[in-house]
Formats: structure tokens, C-alpha cells, sequence
């Protein structure tokens, strides 16, 4: 039975390609550079996305992992973002786990730290304009319908 966090019933808790926790695994992000402005720097280095551009396409390639669209502006530069800086991010995410595998998420209230939710929703609705009406449906809550198992109508 296919699984939202990543490991079906009965299968080993670690990763089988690399070994390491799946939940060291499956929580792994970029790492903020050490001129993030959270960590007291004031330049605004864009990290190295490789490894987890890696990272992600490995957990996508297990069929029963479904991944959210969510706290991607706190992991930008709170004060400085634009929604270009997440493209690379979202397009990675689409590309390795397609619209059927992505679903849409908020991240609030954490995502007050970067952005109010409105500006979130635009900005994700803005980088999400290539999708078909039925690859974005699916994304905005087509896919948490099907993978939370919820009726018509609750998302």
C-alpha cells in the first residue's frame, strides 16, 4: 500500500541507496550557505542544489513516495526572494515526480517568516501557469485527494 511519507508497510528503515535513515533521507533539504542571512551573513550565495536535486530524484524514483510543494520560501532569503529563485526548485520537483506525485502545501505558519499565505499561493500559481488544467488540478489538491483518500470536495 503506497505510502505520503515514503516507506510502504514492512519495508527496511534506511535507504537503499545510500544507507541512511529514511528519515535523515527523506527530510534532507539544502543546506543554507554561510552567507544566509539566517545565519548572520548578508550575502544572498545561492546554495548548491546538486546534491539535493540527487536526493530528490532518488526518492522519487520509489513509486510509493509523493512529495508537497511546501516551505520553500523560508528556505530563500526571508526579506529578498522572488518567485524566479523557486523555479529551479519546483521545476526539479515536477520534472522528477510529475503533477500526479506533487501536491500543493502551505507551510504555514512558518511560511509567515518569508511570505503571507496569499503571496505563496500566487507565487506557486505563477511558477505552476505551464501545467495543464489537469496537471495543475492534481497538484493543487487532486493528488492529496488520492493519497489521503479523501472525498470529492474536502480539498
Amino acid at each position: 500500500m503506497p505510502t505520503s511519507y515514503g516507506r510502504a508497510r514492512g519495508s527496511p528503515r534506511r535507504c537503499p541507496t545510500c544507507g541512511s535513515s529514511w528519515t535523515t533521507w527523506a527530510s534532507r533539504a539544502w543546506t543554507p550557505a554561510p552567507a544566509d542571512p539566517r545565519s548572520g551573513g548578508t550575502d544572498a550565495a545561492v546554495p548548491d542544489l546538486a546534491p539535493w536535486k540527487q536526493d530528490l530524484a532518488d526518492l522519487a524514483a520509489l513509486p510509493n513516495v509523493t512529495a508537497k510543494l511546501s516551505g520553500l520560501v523560508t528556505e530563500a532569503r526571508w526579506d529578498a526572494w522572488q518567485p524566479a529563485d523557486l523555479r529551479p526548485v519546483v521545476d526539479h520537483a515536477l520534472a522528477v515526480f510529475g503533477p500526479d506525485r506533487l501536491m500543493f502545501g502551505s507551510d504555514w505558519p512558518v511560511q509567515l517568516l518569508a511570505a503571507d499565505y496569499g503571496t505563496w499561493m500566487t507565487t506557486l500559481g505563477d511558477l505552476l501557469a505551464g501545467l495543464s488544467p489537469a496537471e495543475a488540478a492534481a497538484v493543487w489538491g487532486g493528488t492529496a485527494r488520492r493519497v489521503y483518500r479523501l472525498e470529492e470536495g474536502h480539498v
